[in-house]
């Protein structure tokens, strides 16, 4: 059940052992604390501080210190019994990423605390991209710098150029018949934006008949998308301004998300100039994809043809 849920008449009649709250770091303190009404004789909470924190709605709220999960209190409090272990298990092998997609994210924001729990042979190429390293590096970034400037929709941000290139890469994802091709169901697009989530929703159905398998592909803004993953991810990062301002994506809680929802390839479609500004994740991320050989242009990354390793 959720954390409200369980404050419940028909909770009410029960009396539990332990409770353990899933998610722990996305929900508000408030909420958390609900199901310990009842009392219990354990209580424990299973989260990533490093990944998106609870959602509040309003600068009040957010003010008040309502954004932050009562998970994120006990590790901050915790301090040095965090680092004896005590009361604090972290996990620290991961089973989702090909080695290549985990690297950064480990150094990054784990502290090159986490190992791989699965081979690269478990993870293969996705076929119809051209991947860096004859494909044993997984990650590559589309740089469409100077092609089109974002736009203000209400108060949120879009990029046509992004959307439309988005869309032209699913299409063209579909009609790869190689074996591992990628299904509609294995596709994930993500960005930080609901107008531009909807613009790519648009631009996929302006381009395609009803029975395109490319209109099953999951779209989705990162705090929909948290907690889950797909074997491609293709993340528009949308921002493309002269004022080199990255809005969301200034938080590394939500880049972190961004780069570790795929399981066999990550592609990230942006305007490299404007995200270097962001100095802490995004300029460093975009150097090591460029060391990698994963830093090419638009006009390139649309001629590139279906190969196989």
């Amino acid at each position: 059940t959720t954390t409200i849920s369980s404050g419940g008449d028909f909770f009410s009649k029960f009396a539990f052992a332990g409770i353990l709250v899933d998610e722990a770091a996305q929900a508000t303190e408030p909420t958390s604390l609900v199901p310990l009404m009842s009392g219990a004789a354990a209580f424990a909470c299973i989260g990533d501080d490093r990944q998106l924190p609870a959602t509040v709605k309003t600068q009040v709220a957010r003010a008040r210190g309502l954004d932050r999960s009562l998970f994120e209190r006990l590790v901050s409090a915790l301090g040095a019994e965090v680092a004896a272990g005590d009361g604090f298990v972290q996990l620290d092998v991961q089973r989702r990423m090909h080695s290549s997609i985990a690297d950064f994210p480990a150094f990054r924001f784990y502290g090159s605390a986490l190992s791989n729990g699965i081979s690269d042979s478990d993870r293969p190429p996705v076929p119809g991209i051209t991947w860096p390293e004859r494909g044993a590096c997984r990650v590559l970034f589309v740089d469409l710098a100077g092609r089109q400037r974002e736009e203000s929709s209400g108060t949120s941000t879009m990029n046509r150029g992004e959307a439309q290139l988005l869309a032209s890469t699913v299409a063209h994802l579909m009609q790869v018949r190689e074996e591992g091709a990628v299904r509609a169901e294995d596709i994930a697009v993500i960005t930080g934006y609901a107008a531009q989530r909807d613009l790519i929703r648009q631009e996929i159905a302006r381009t395609t008949k009803r029975s395109d398998p490319a209109r099953q592909v999951r779209i989705d803004t990162v705090d929909g998308f948290q907690g889950m993953e797909r074997d491609l991810v293709l993340v528009s990062s949308t921002r493309s301004n002269a004022r080199d301002e990255v809005g969301f994506l200034r938080d590394p809680r939500r880049t972190n998300v961004l780069l570790t929802r795929a399981r066999r390839g990550l592609i990230v479609f942006g305007d490299a100039q404007t995200l270097k500004n962001e100095e802490s994740v995004w300029e460093p991320w975009l150097k090591w994809v460029e060391s990698r050989g994963g830093l090419i242009g638009a006009q390139a990354f649309e001629h590139m043809q279906v190969v196989t390793y």
